[in-house]
C-alpha cells in the first residue's frame, strides 16, 4: 500500500506534464490549420489532400505521446528502485487517501489555474489536518 500510495504521488507532476505537452503540440497543430485553409483556396485540384495532414497529425500525436509516457514510467521506475528501501515502517496509507491522491492527477489535467489553486489549497489543509 505505500508502494502505492507513493505511486500515486510521483504521478501528480505527470499529470501537469501531459497537459502541457498536449497544449503546445496543439499550438504546433494551428499550423497545419493554416496549411489546410490554403490547401482549401487552391482548389481540390492542388496535390496537397487533408487525409494527409490527419495521418501526419496522428503519427505525430502517437510519437509525442509514446514518447513521454516511456520517459515518465522510466523515470518513475528509477525513482521506485531508489526510494523502495526507504518505505518500510511507519503507518499506512488507507484507501481514502489514495482516492484523494488519484483524484489530484485528475484536477491537475483540467489546465485551469483556478484548479491548481485548489490542488495547492487541499494539499496544505491535508497536511494541516494531519499534525
Amino acid at each position: 500500500m505505500r508502494t502505492t500510495a507513493l505511486l500515486l504521488i510521483l504521478t501528480l507532476p505527470l499529470a501537469y506534464l501531459g497537459a502541457w505537452v498536449e497544449q503546445r503540440y496543439r499550438k504546433r497543430q494551428n499550423l497545419s490549420y493554416n496549411s489546410l485553409i490554403i490547401w482549401n483556396r487552391r482548389g481540390i485540384t492542388h496535390p496537397y489532400t487533408p487525409d494527409r495532414l490527419v495521418f501526419q497529425a496522428l503519427g505525430e500525436m502517437f510519437a509525442l505521446h509514446f514518447t513521454v509516457y516511456m520517459l515518465g514510467a522510466a523515470t518513475l521506475l528509477a525513482g521506485m528502485r531508489l526510494a523502495l528501501p526507504w518505505l518500510a515502517g511507519g503507518p499506512q496509507p488507507g484507501w481514502p487517501m489514495l482516492w484523494i491522491g488519484a483524484s489530484a492527477g485528475a484536477i491537475l489535467a483540467l489546465r485551469v489555474r483556478k484548479a491548481y489553486a485548489l490542488a495547492a489549497g487541499s494539499l496544505v489543509v491535508g497536511i494541516l489536518l494531519t499534525f
